[in-house]
């Protein structure tokens, strides 16, 4: 996306959240928000598996001598092809 970000439909809902929050402030999850978190970080664990070999291959090199997608479009055209869409 043009963001780069990757979107994550798994989420932890923590309605009425005072509810849940001792006088210490520290969050007492209920049964549903701890399966809710452990499907969200299951999720976010297969998402970051998946996208590791972009990374890696974006890393790779310094920005500076990666060609951006399109240029990578515009290198790979003959060059009379490129002289013929320039006039």
């Amino acid at each position: 996306s043009a963001l780069k970000l990757f979107p994550i439909t798994e989420a932890v809902s923590i309605p009425f959240i005072r509810q849940f929050i001792d006088d210490a402030g520290t969050l007492n999850a209920n049964e549903t928000m701890e399966q809710a978190s452990d499907a969200l970080l299951d999720e976010l664990v297969r998402v970051e598996r998946a996208l590791r070999p972009l990374r890696e291959t974006s890393c790779a090199e310094p920005r500076s001598a990666r060609l951006s997608p399109a240029a990578e479009v515009r290198s790979a055209r003959p060059a009379a092809r490129r002289r013929s869409a320039l006039r």
